[in-house]
């Protein structure tokens, strides 16, 4: 599915329903889904065969030598990270259509997608945080009145040498896997393109990218 696009639930009630369970719809009301869900936000699965083969014959008097040389190789890239874009769930069909989903404590905005820092705002609840991750190539418009009424404490994360260390033993045991959100590794000379752009043919649908000095 579009990594930009989440998964939505809502319950099929007119009105608002205060006070309703996060995750469930009151009794007897039922629910629509729609959007890739949490398991198809970032699922590709690709493959790419080479095959190179040269013949070649001499013959000389009354002998027949041939060279044969083959060379065939497989490139496979299988990227599956849940929950990639999100699961907002709306309470009724109102709710939905003023954009006003369940609320949750914090919002971690990783995305490339330049309506979700917004979307953030509305998701986050009253004296919540929102940290900002994700850099879009469109300007993304943030309305600062929603976030200084909310009291709404907003942090955007450039350099990631303060989680550094945790981000390593993270990375190193397993619990995290970065493929939904690092989309390719390249040198410092691909760093212009990218800063224009430009991604590589072989970028995956994160939104960042990881420049390794040693690459050439």
């Amino acid at each position: 599915g579009d990594p930009a696009f989440g998964q939505f639930q809502v319950c099929l009630t007119p009105n608002a329903t205060v006070g309703a369970a996060p995750t469930a719809c009151p009794t007897g009301v039922g629910r629509i889904q729609f959007g890739p869900d949490i398991f198809r936000q970032a699922n590709t699965l690709s493959a790419k065969t080479l095959g190179i083969e040269f013949q070649a014959q001499l013959k000389m008097n009354n002998h027949t030598v041939k060279f044969i040389a083959e060379r065939r190789g497989q490139d496979f890239n299988n990227l599956f990270a849940q929950n990639v874009s999100g699961d907002f769930r709306f309470d009724s069909v109102a709710d939905l259509a003023a954009g006003r989903a369940d609320e949750f404590d914090a919002v971690i905005e990783a995305t490339s997608n330049e309506a979700m820092p917004a979307l953030s705002v509305h998701l986050v609840r009253p004296a919540g945080r929102i940290v900002y991750i994700g850099v879009s190539s469109k300007p993304s418009l943030v309305d600062t009145r929603d976030i200084a009424l909310k009291d709404i404490t907003a942090v955007g994360i450039l350099s990631a040498s303060p989680g550094l260390a945790g981000a390593i033993a993270s990375f190193a045991s397993g619990a995290v896997v970065p493929d939904a959100v690092v989309s390719e590794v390249i040198s410092l000379e691909d760093v212009p393109g990218r800063l224009e752009g430009r991604r590589g043919n072989n970028a995956g649908p994160g939104p960042k990218v990881h420049v390794d000095p040693r690459l050439v």
